[in-house]
């Protein structure tokens, strides 16, 4: 067997033993019995990333953001707008009116 391929094996071998404390990153309950931010960090990555329950769930947290900012960005204020003026006793209650009176 030539040198090199010894080397490799060698190369090989060190850098398993150099991941050992890093191989049950990956595992829940090291993260509860560790709880660094890096393993929590780690955890999350393989979680979000690597599984389908943690895909579909990533999905919906960011479908669930984004409606968040639209109900309350978009469509809470004009809700209110519309609310105040249905209450009010102004002839035009519609939200174009109330735009056209505060330009």
């Amino acid at each position: 067997m030539p040198s090199s391929t010894s080397s490799n094996i060698t190369t090989a071998k060190r850098t398993r033993r150099s991941n050992k404390p890093y191989r049950y990153r990956r595992d829940l309950s090291h993260v509860i019995r560790y709880p660094t931010f890096t393993n929590i960090i780690y955890y999350a990555k393989y979680f979000f990333f690597k599984t389908v329950f943690g895909r579909l769930l990533l999905i919906f947290i960011l479908i669930a953001g984004f409606n968040l900012y639209f109900f309350s960005q978009v469509y809470w204020p004009k809700l209110l707008i519309w609310l105040q003026n249905s209450t009010s006793k102004s002839i035009n209650t519609s939200y174009e009116s109330y735009i056209k009176n505060e330009l």
